[in-house]
């Protein structure tokens, strides 16, 4: 749900199945404009698997838990923070 169509959508909770080979919970949303989603979320990783749109299916498969080498949440070498006024320049 885009945060711009209403926050006064609702949400309730369908069931759990199985996504995968993972147990998840499945939900789903819609806004005050009928835009339906469902989404299967995962507990333990508190994502969904898969979201279901009006117009589009997304899918995560062969998801693998482990620890994260800490290479990968270094700031790039040459970032420069801009506040969103200043995007362009």
């Amino acid at each position: 749900m885009l945060a711009e169509e209403n926050p006064k959508g609702s949400c309730r909770k369908l069931g759990s199945k199985a996504n995968d080979g993972r147990s998840c919970d499945e939900y789903e949303s819609v806004t005050d404009r009928g835009h339906r989603q469902t989404m299967c979320v995962v507990a333990k990783l508190h994502f969904p698997l898969r979201t279901v749109t009006d117009s589009a299916v997304a899918e995560m498969k062969n998801i693998v838990e482990g620890p994260q080498p800490d290479s990968l949440f270094v700031v790039p070498a040459g970032y420069t923070k801009k506040q969103v006024g200043e995007l362009g320049r």
